[in-house]
């Protein structure tokens, strides 16, 4: 008799399953559950740091205290400023890489800062491209368990990426905030006002506080 609750084998496949649903997730919702997931890894990371320091300096009281505090701090900063975070990482890495590359102090700078605006406003959409990424590895590493050829696999990775990818952008894209069409539509205290480029009578949008052109499509 078996004395483990699983087989190897049974074990295997529950892993194949893991990566395949994990790795499908990331792939094409990524965007979506990057914080959560972001906020668990500092849970566990934070609490580390905290019990670890806190065994160095004090008892298992204080390491389990300054643990629990580390878990909070850095799951709230890993779940609301990842974005600055990231941008902060990105641009000090090119910072460095210029600097190593000769290039002098003002330009590695201003290159390091052009960086950080350019990840912080299109943090989203890299997220994206990273989780796309991530899953399709793991989609692939559960191909390679299974016994499927390398071409497939790799086919298989640069689908799920790609495909991934457009999936996620798309999505973030239909999140900016649409005008809602109606017959209609809502006036503000009867002020007429025209669009400076067409001359088109303007539409006050009360959900936005804003007026909009339904000629050209965009806000005035």
């Amino acid at each position: 008799m078996n004395p483990l609750l699983v087989t190897p084998k049974e074990f295997e496949l529950i892993i194949i399953a893991l990566l395949l649903v994990f790795g499908i997730a990331l792939a094409f919702v990524g965007h979506r559950i990057y914080e959560s997931i972001l906020a668990v890894a500092g849970v566990v990371l934070g609490f580390v740091i905290g019990f670890t320091i806190g065994s160095l300096f004090g008892g298992i009281i204080v390491a389990y205290i300054l643990g629990t505090l580390g878990a909070i701090f850095l799951a709230l900063v890993f779940y609301y400023y990842v974005a600055t975070a990231m941008s902060l990482i990105a641009s000090a890495a090119v910072f460095l890489l210029a600097h190593a590359l000769g290039v002098g102090l003002i330009i590695s700078l201003i290159i390091a800062a052009a960086v950080f605006v350019i990840v912080f406003l299109t943090y989203d959409r890299i997220v994206a491209l990273f989780t796309a990424l991530v899953g399709a590895t793991l989609v692939a590493w559960a191909l390679d368990i299974i016994g499927f050829q390398w071409f497939i696999i790799v086919v298989v990775f640069f689908i799920t990426t790609i495909s991934g990818t457009i999936v996620q952008w798309v999505d973030i894209s239909s999140k900016k905030p649409r005008p809602i069409e109606s017959g209609n539509q809502p006036s503000k205290i009867d002020i007429v006002k025209r669009c400076p480029n067409c001359g088109h009578v303007l539409t006050y949008m009360p959900e936005y506080d804003a007026w909009f052109c339904y000629s050209c499509g965009k806000y005035s």
